[in-house]
């Protein structure tokens, strides 16, 4: 199957888990309020911050199998049993730190961390399959978690009296049916039994290269939400809800390049250099010829929000338009990073940006998230983007010997791409309307 029949599959599957995302901020928004939502937002910085950094083996297990050549099953193996120690321990230091803070309310978030052995294993069944080159299996298990918690919702929401703590069990849930489908989908790979299921020379491949990532991954969620923390920090849990929903709807434009970059990843990982360089700057353009007129688009239907949300949600529109130009100049960044990590094996590079603008970002938001507020975190998120992303294309064209013109012009091939997915796209139509 084509990297273009791969990427719209995976935009169209990433574009309706986006919406079922948006549609649960816009449940919560609307029956709890600013001050609803920036609590449930609040929580799930905290946890997708920890989840991201410790569940970083899914890139190290793709490393494995498409540069390494290893044992899919052995990888799998060994990474989803190191991932369940890692969830034990993270429970086992919460429970530690509810006993150190007696007058600490852990409510909920008890609920929110028991599940993380099982996220993690999750986030290793990406790698599997993505480093298979199994990109339908992939996708139907990202959109499991997210659809069935919006389903929950809206019965909850229409029928009874829902409140934040009934939206995290729906949530619940959702981690749990999205686990056992993941286990099913992938028994090849774990039934039966082995009896020395560790394989110590990968697992010590796994957290070496892992652990590059895990460091890169902290940075590249501090870089993207170092904002959101220090608008917690400074100012009410409502005003977050209020930049809770501008940050989200902002980062819809991301939504293009992951999925170009989830359908190139084993491409860019196996080819050589020469032509993981080619196949990179064309999944670059290919980005921003999509990301730019949306990025216009939602500019100028940035009345939605209110519309959507509720009118209590209209201060969110002036920040949500500030950041719009930095999402888009970063749209690319993931696809730069596939081929920084996967083709050299280098994720320092990503790491190195990633530090760049999260230093940025975060200067720039202590400075003027006091003075500014929910408008100072937005421009200080849009000014870390531009300047770290220009960093970042001026290191690509060095590395695969390229200039800034070659990276952005639009080729023959490309074009011819575009018709070879037109075609694609109206045999599979005029198939199914037969």
């Amino acid at each position: 199957m084509s990297i273009a029949t791969n990427s719209l599959r995976t935009y169209i599957f990433r574009i309706a888990t986006g919406i079922s995302g948006i549609l649960i901020g816009i449940l919560i928004a609307r029956f709890l309020g600013p001050a609803g939502k920036g609590y449930y937002s609040g929580i799930f910085l905290f946890y997708n911050t920890f989840t991201v950094v410790a569940g970083t083996l899914g890139p190290a297990i793709t490393y494995q199998i498409t540069r390494l050549k290893s044992s899919p099953r052995t990888v799998f193996l060994t990474a989803s049993i190191y991932s369940a120690v890692v969830g034990i321990l993270a429970i086992f230091g919460f429970w530690v730190y509810t006993l150190m803070k007696p007058g600490f309310h852990s409510g909920m978030i008890w609920l929110v961390v028991s599940v993380t052995p099982l996220t993690l294993i999750v986030t290793n069944l990406n790698g599997l399959f993505q480093g298979l080159n199994r990109i339908i299996t992939l996708n139907w298990i990202g959109i499991g978690a997210g659809f069935l918690q919006l389903i929950l919702l809206c019965i909850g929401f229409f029928g009874f009296r829902v409140n934040v703590e009934m939206a995290i069990v729906f949530w619940l849930i959702g981690q749990l049916t999205t686990f056992m489908a993941g286990l099913w989908v992938s028994r090849e790979f774990w039934w039966p039994p082995q009896r020395h299921p560790v394989s110590f020379p990968v697992l010590k491949g796994l957290l070496t290269f892992g652990g590059q990532i895990s460091l890169s991954s902290l940075i590249g969620i501090l870089n993207s939400r170092i904002d959101s923390f220090l608008v917690l920090a400074f100012l009410k849990t409502k005003q977050y809800g209020l930049y809770s929903v501008a940050v989200n709807a902002a980062e819809l434009l991301w939504y293009a390049s992951g999925a170009i970059s989830v359908a190139i990843c084993a491409h860019v990982g196996s080819a050589s250099l020469e032509r993981a360089g080619k196949l990179t700057a064309k999944a670059v353009r290919h980005t921003l010829l999509l990301n730019i007129p949306l990025a216009v688009l939602m500019w100028s239907i940035s009345w939605v929000i209110p519309f959507v949300y509720g009118e209590r949600f209209t201060t969110a529109m002036l920040p949500y338009r500030i950041m719009l130009p930095g999402v888009l100049a970063y749209s690319v960044a993931s696809i730069f990073s596939t081929y920084f990590t996967n083709q050299l094996g280098k994720p320092k590079f990503p790491l190195l940006i990633s530090s760049i603008s999260m230093l940025i970002d975060f200067g720039a938001s202590m400075l003027l998230v006091p003075r500014w507020g929910l408008l100072g975190g937005a421009v200080a998120n849009t000014l870390s983007y531009v300047i770290s992303i220009s960093i970042l294309i001026a290191i690509f064209c060095k590395k695969a010997n390229m200039s800034v013109v070659q990276l952005f012009r639009i080729s023959h091939e490309d074009i011819a791409d575009y018709k070879l997915l037109w075609e694609n796209i109206r045999h599979s139509l005029s198939r199914k309307l037969r």
